[in-house]
């Protein structure tokens, strides 16, 4: 709500004299720290129709909103029983019957009184998201909602969103994420929520498959323009195919997506699986603070009597276009010197002198870095032992 507060400016001077009101408009928010909460994915079917039915992994994703203070967590409640009209106060040990394979029972927290509720697993709480039926166990209507609680304690609740599990519906298993270079697999990372990667050549592969066969011209995206479906291939006729979608990379951003598919029965039973991926090949703005410099313009650390040399620096992750980088991990720092054509990395930590005792040659630059390339003979518990005959320094 709103109201008005009236100003009176006094002026002192041989007399008082009282200038004319002045109105300023306040905006009141008496539950500003209360935030808002709704699920995205799924979504309630359209009045009338019957609920949508889903199958295999489903990601429960939604967002939060809060006019001051900020959301500290955000839980959901599962249903796995739902009658079609009250949601059940005892959803905790129906989780224990109807999902006992899940592991979802054991999740369960106290979220504030005697309201509990299973954490989302994401970072953000702002736009959140939480995988259920991972093990494939379900099946049955389904209720969710959310209770999002804010830093000052205060919560609220979501619309209950209500679905059907059936294992009829095509499956998705073996989600993972593979780079390639020149047609070869050079990193595989297993899909999960908000993973991040970098580089180039890589796609989102997984498994598609159902005991009555899958329409393979019902396999795409739900943005073909921007994320195709470039390889459909059989597995097991067309009981199962392997699906591969080409990410995106350049720069920094999400890749969000919701891979389709139809069975070949009578029913046509349909599922979906969304991804969220995020990348960063930004590299951080990093600026190091200029020291004395010498007639050549570069850098020049001066020699102090106590002994003690400063090297300071800052370095920057902007955010663009409602995405964000990575954030900043770690931080190098080396000497070189070059003699002749030679570069060496010099390690005063090593050996002090002006010997070779402390400088190598021959290392590997990538990337900023630079390492030596050994060859691993073995590798047991916490030791590695290389080859004689790769390179190394003692000392």
């Amino acid at each position: 709500y709103s109201y008005y507060e009236v100003f009176f400016i006094l002026l002192h001077l041989i007399f008082i004299y009282t200038s004319d009101p002045k109105k300023v408009r306040l905006v009141v928010l008496p539950n500003g720290d209360k935030p808002k909460v709704k699920i995205d994915y799924p979504v309630n079917p359209t009045a009338g129709e019957d609920p949508n039915v889903l199958g295999g992994r489903i990601t429960i994703s939604g967002s939060t909103e809060i006019a001051t203070n900020s959301v500290k967590d955000v839980y959901i409640q599962i249903d796995t029983s739902y009658n079609g009209n009250t949601f059940a106060s005892d959803w905790v040990d129906k989780l224990g019957t109807n999902a006992k394979n899940e592991t979802l029972e054991d999740k369960v927290t106290n979220i504030v009184d005697s309201i509990k509720g299973i954490p989302v697993t994401s970072s953000s709480k702002t736009n959140w998201r939480l995988n259920i039926n991972e093990n494939k166990t379900m099946e049955g209507t389904i209720a969710v909602k959310a209770i999002a609680v804010s830093e000052s304690g205060k919560w609220t609740e979501s619309e209950v969103v209500v679905f059907k599990i059936d294992k009829k519906v095509p499956q998705f298993s073996d989600l993972k994420l593979v780079q390639y270079q020149s047609g070869n697999i050079v990193k595989t990372l297993k899909y999960e929520d908000d993973v991040w990667i970098s580089g180039s050549g890589w796609k989102l592969e997984c498994v598609i498959e159902d005991d009555n066969g899958v329409n393979e011209n019902s396999i795409i995206t739900d943005n073909i323009s921007l994320y195709p479906v470039t390889g459909k291939n059989q597995l097991d006729g067309n009981l199962k195919y392997k699906v591969e979608v080409p990410l995106t990379t350049n720069g920094f951003g999400k890749n969000e997506f919701t891979l389709e598919a139809e069975d070949t029965s009578e029913q046509k039973y349909q599922s979906s699986q969304s991804f969220v991926i995020n990348y960063d090949n930004t590299a951080p703005e990093f600026d190091v603070k200029e020291l004395s410099k010498d007639s050549g313009n570069k850098t020049k650390i001066e020699n102090y009597s106590s002994g003690v040399y400063t090297i300071e620096g800052t370095f920057n992750e902007d955010s663009a276009g409602g995405y964000n980088q990575s954030g900043f991990e770690r931080i190098a720092m080396y000497f070189t010197r070059t003699v002749g054509s030679t570069t060496y990395v010099i390690d005063p930590m090593l050996k002090k002198g002006t010997g070779t005792d402390n400088r190598y040659s021959g290392l590997t630059k990538a990337d900023g870095m630079y390492w030596r390339e050994a060859e691993v003979s073995t590798i047991k518990d916490d030791k590695i032992t290389l080859k004689s005959s790769s390179p190394r320094k003692s000392g």
